[in-house]
């Protein structure tokens, strides 16, 4: 209940989830798969309907799950916030790893700047899959 509260659910224990809005369901969601006691946390696209704060709270959540030696392995297409959460990064295009490494080498291996974010290479990806389809 404790945990529950401090990652700013409130005392949402006391309510039923079918009133939840879709950010109160997938904080929910989050801070509960973090309570597990697991080594591997596999997370599919976090940010989805959460509001600034919310995405401050996971980040933290991810660095204080890797500080104590968790592996989390997050899918998103939210790319600019998962910058800040993750050290190791796979790219997966058509349903196959491209590459992986860090955000320098993801970076060079699509020839972009270091200035480019990882949005900028979603566009790229986007845009190739486009080239193929037509």
């Amino acid at each position: 209940r404790d945990d529950v509260e401090s990652r700013g659910l409130g005392d949402v224990y006391k309510r039923q989830p079918i009133n939840f809005s879709k950010g109160m369901k997938q904080k929910v969601m989050i801070v509960t798969s973090f309570l597990a006691n697991a080594d591997l946390l596999v997370i599919d696209e976090p940010f989805t309907g959460l509001d600034p704060l919310a995405v401050a709270n996971f980040i933290d959540l991810v660095k204080e799950a890797v500080a104590d030696q968790k592996m989390v392995l997050m899918t998103t297409h939210v790319l600019a916030e998962a910058q800040e959460a993750v050290q190791t990064f796979a790219v997966l295009n058509n349903g196959t790893i491209e590459t992986e490494g860090s955000l320098n080498e993801i970076r060079q291996f699509y020839g972009l700047k270091p200035s480019d974010s990882f949005d900028r290479l979603y566009q790229i990806l986007n845009q190739e899959t486009v080239k193929k389809h037509d």
